[in-house]
C-alpha cells in the first residue's frame, strides 16, 4: 500500500497537473507492465489475464484487455444505450458529483445516460471493483465488467497505469495555445504544397479571429457552459519540412519535435508516409488524413487516419473487378507493367489475384525512361500478347503506347491508375479509344460530390483560388474535423481521445473531401474503402468518366 500511495502522490489525481516531477525507473516499468494489461489484457508475467463476467463465465487471454471498452485513452464510450464510465486517474479519485452543467443539459433528455454519483476512489476500494465489481459505496458496477484475478503485484501494475492516464495536458498544449504541425516532402510539387498549406493557414487564421468571442466567453460565459467556453485554445500551425531522402526523415521530424512539441499532425502531403507515420507512432502522435499514396497498411492501432490506402486499394479495387469479370475455361491474361513508384500497388495486385487459376499474370518492372520507348512496349506486347494490360506508371505517355500498339492485336482493356497521374482531361489517342479503363478512388465528377462542392464553396469565400480541388477538398476535411473533435474535446487535451473522437465523427461529416463515403470505427484507420472503375468517353472538353462497375469495397 505504501506503493500505491506514492503514486497518488505523483499524479496528482485531483487535479490536472501542468507539469509532472519526473518519475523515478521502477515507476516506469510498473507504468509499462500496466499498459500491457490495459491494451494487450497480459500480466506482467506474460500470462493472459483471467477474469469472470455476467456473474460465473470464466474468460481468459486477450480479449480481457480494458481498452477494448474503456478505449485507449481510458475515457470511456458509448454504445446503445450503454455508457463505459472513464477510468483515467482524474476521473477515477475524484468523488462523481452532481454537476451543474449535467443538471442543465438533463432539461433536455429524455435520459440522461450518466454513471451514478459516488465517492472517490482509494487505492484499496479500486482494487476492490477490479476483483469484485463494486464501486466505493459497495454498489455492484455493470455486469459485463469483468470481474479479475489479480495478485497485489499485478494489482499495482494496472493501478498505476490508470494514476497515469489523463494526470495532464498533453505535449503541445498550453494554457492559451494548441501547437499543430503539417509535414510536407520537399519532392511535392511546389503549387500543390502551396494549395494544401493555403487551405490550412486560412482555416487556422479564421479560427483565431474570434469572430464568435470565445476568448470573452471563455471568462465571462453562462455558468451551464463554463465547461465549453473554459477549454478555448488559439491555435498554433507549423509547417515542418522534410528534404533530402525519406530515410533522413525520421531524424528531421525529431529534430523538429524537440524544438516546439504539437498535439497533433494535420493533413500534410508526401509520396511515402511510412517515415512519418513511423514517428507519429513512437511519439504516440495523431496524424489526421495526410495526403499520400503510400500509407502503411498494416498498423490498426497506429496513430495515423488516412483518407484510403492509396495505390494498394487501387490494386485491390481492380483485382476484385477482374475476377468478377472473369467467364470462361480459358480465363484472361494480364500483363502487368510497374515502374518504382508503382511496385506497391504492383504487390498488393499480385498478392490479390495469386489465389485463383482464373487470371493468368506475367509482369516486368521496367524503369522511368523505358515508359517513353515504342520499342519496348512492342517488345513487350509481342511476347506476352496480353488479353488485358495493367500499368501502375507515373508520367505515362498515351501515345507512345498508342504508337506501340499500332499493327499489333492489341488488348482488349488498358486499365490505369488516376492516382498516379494518368491524364483524363482529353479521350484516349486513337487505337486506345474504347480500351482504357481508370481505377478512380474517388467520387464521380458529376454531378460534383457534396464534399467537393463544400470544400469549393469555402474556397470561394476565403478567396482562395482553386488550383487542386481534389487536394484542397481532401485538406478542408482533415482540418475541420480536427476543429469539430477538439471543440467537442472540452478540457480533455488527451490525444488518445482525440482519435476516438475523429473515429467516431467521421461518418457524419458534412464535408468529405474528394470522396463520396468516409466512415471510421476502432482499430479502423482507413476512411474511404473503395473505389470505381471508371471508362473516359466522350471527345475533346465533353469526356467524361462513366463507371462500368460499382463502388468496390475489397
Amino acid at each position: 500500500m505504501l506503493l500505491l500511495s506514492l503514486f497518488a502522490l505523483c499524479f496528482a489525481p485531483h487535479g490536472r497537473a501542468t507539469s509532472s516531477p519526473p518519475r523515478a525507473p521502477a515507476i516506469d516499468a510498473l507504468i509499462a507492465s500496466g499498459q500491457r494489461m490495459y491494451r494487450q489484457g497480459l500480466l506482467p508475467s506474460g500470462d493472459p489475464m483471467r477474469a469472470t463476467v455476467q456473474g460465473d463465465v470464466r474468460l481468459e487471454g486477450s480479449q480481457l484487455n480494458c481498452m477494448g471498452c474503456h478505449r485507449r485513452s481510458g475515457l470511456g464510450a458509448s454504445e446503445g444505450g450503454r455508457v463505459v464510465p472513464p477510468v483515467t486517474g482524474p476521473a477515477l479519485y475524484q468523488p462523481r458529483e452532481m454537476r451543474r452543467q449535467s443538471q442543465y443539459r438533463r432539461l433536455f433528455r429524455t435520459r440522461s445516460g450518466e454513471p451514478a454519483l459516488r465517492p472517490a476512489y482509494t487505492d484499496e476500494s479500486l482494487a476492490r471493483a477490479i476483483r469484485e465489481g463494486l464501486d466505493p459505496d459497495g454498489r455492484p458496477l455493470d455486469a459485463l465488467m469483468p470481474r479479475y484475478m489479480l495478485s497485489d503485484a499485478d494489482m499495482a501494475a494496472l493501478v498505476a497505469y490508470l494514476k497515469s492516464l489523463s494526470s495532464g495536458p498533453d505535449p503541445g498544449v498550453t494554457d492559451s495555445e494548441i501547437h499543430l504541425a503539417t509535414v510536407v516532402a520537399q519532392q511535392i510539387p511546389v503549387t500543390e504544397r502551396q494549395a494544401m498549406i493555403q487551405v490550412l493557414e486560412a482555416f487556422v487564421r479564421d479560427k483565431n479571429a474570434e469572430t464568435r468571442h470565445e476568448l470573452k466567453r471563455a471568462r465571462h460565459g453562462p455558468w451551464y457552459k463554463d465547461y465549453l467556453y473554459g477549454a478555448y485554445r488559439k491555435w498554433a500551425l507549423h509547417v515542418w519540412e522534410l528534404t533530402g531522402d525519406p530515410s533522413t526523415w525520421g531524424n528531421q521530424l525529431e529534430d523538429h519535435y524537440r524544438r516546439q512539441p504539437v498535439f497533433a499532425l494535420v493533413s500534410g502531403i508526401a509520396e511515402d508516409w511510412r517515415p512519418i507515420h513511423g514517428f507519429a507512432d513512437r511519439h504516440g502522435l495523431p496524424t489526421l488524413f495526410p495526403n499520400t499514396r503510400l500509407p502503411v497498411v498494416d498498423d490498426p492501432q497506429g496513430y495515423t487516419l488516412y483518407l484510403s490506402k492509396g495505390l494498394v486499394l487501387e490494386a485491390e479495387a481492380l483485382a476484385v473487378h477482374l475476377l468478377r469479370a472473369t467467364d470462361g475455361p480459358m480465363g484472361m491474361r494480364i500483363l502487368q507493367i510497374y515502374d518504382a513508384r508503382g511496385e506497391a500497388a504492383a504487390r498488393a495486385f499480385r498478392q490479390a489475384i495469386q489465389r485463383t487459376e482464373a487470371l493468368t499474370l506475367h509482369e516486368r518492372r521496367i524503369e522511368e525512361a523505358g515508359i517513353t520507348s515504342p520499342g519496348l512496349w512492342g517488345s513487350l506486347l509481342g511476347q506476352e500478347r496480353p488479353s488485358a494490360l495493367v500499368l501502375w506508371l507515373e508520367g505515362l505517355d498515351l501515345e507512345t503506347l498508342a504508337q506501340a500498339l499500332a499493327g499489333t492485336q492489341p488488348p482488349e482493356a488498358v486499365y490505369l491508375s488516376s492516382s498516379l497521374g494518368a491524364d483524363i482531361g482529353f479521350p484516349p489517342p486513337k487505337g486506345l479509344q474504347g480500351r482504357v479503363y481508370l481505377v478512380y478512388p474517388h467520387a464521380l465528377p458529376e454531378p460534383p460530390s457534396r464534399g467537393v462542392a463544400r470544400g469549393r464553396a469555402w474556397l470561394r469565400a476565403k478567396h482562395i483560388p482553386v488550383t487542386d480541388e481534389a487536394l484542397q477538398a481532401n485538406t478542408y476535411f482533415a482540418i475541420s474535423m480536427l476543429g469539430m473533435a477538439l471543440k467537442g474535446s472540452l478540457d480533455l487535451f488527451s490525444r488518445e481521445y482525440l482519435i476516438e473522437r475523429v473515429e467516431h465523427m467521421t461518418e457524419n461529416a458534412l464535408s468529405t473531401g474528394s470522396y463520396p463515403h468516409l466512415s471510421l470505427g476502432p482499430a479502423q484507420r482507413f476512411a474511404s474503402k473503395g473505389a470505381y472503375i471508371v471508362q473516359p468517353l466522350g471527345d475533346g472538353p465533353r469526356t467524361r468518366l462513366v463507371p462500368v462497375s460499382d463502388w468496390i469495397v475489397p
